[in-house]
């Protein structure tokens, strides 16, 4: 189960460029990293568990690859293809499992309020 919070910045961004500014900067969740889901790059934060992991990417079609709509958001898996393919096999031989895994204990509770501390702390930034 996700959980997805929208921010704006001020000013239009790559996804790699929003990672330069905010790569030396200390989250609740911990540094940031760039990272992949399937065809786009995210920004990660290291992987809570196996299925809950804190990704920034960019919302909307953008201007010439820059975005100033963004989402922190509680993924079920982590931000790499690896680790996609394996969670996506993983899903399809044990999908009740898998998707219990990814809401239900300590981990994702913690995950859900990283996700909005996160929040608050990029948007701080003032970016």
């Amino acid at each position: 189960m996700a959980l997805v919070r929208h921010f704006q910045t001020r000013n239009f961004y790559t996804i790699q460029e929003l990672y330069e500014i905010i790569k030396n900067y200390k989250f609740s969740a911990g540094v940031p990293e760039m990272g992949s889901h399937i065809l786009y790059d995210v920004i990660v934060f290291p992987k809570i568990d196996d299925f809950n992991q804190i990704w920034i990417g960019s919302s909307g079609m953008g201007v010439n690859g820059r975005h100033n709509k963004w989402y922190v958001l509680k993924a079920s898996h982590e931000g790499n293809i690896g680790s996609f393919v394996k969670y996506d096999i993983i899903s399809d031989v044990a999908p009740i499992t898998t998707g219990i895994l990814s809401f239900v204990g300590s981990k994702p509770r913690d995950a859900y309020v990283l996700v909005d501390r996160v929040l608050v702390e990029i948007q701080s930034l003032n970016l």
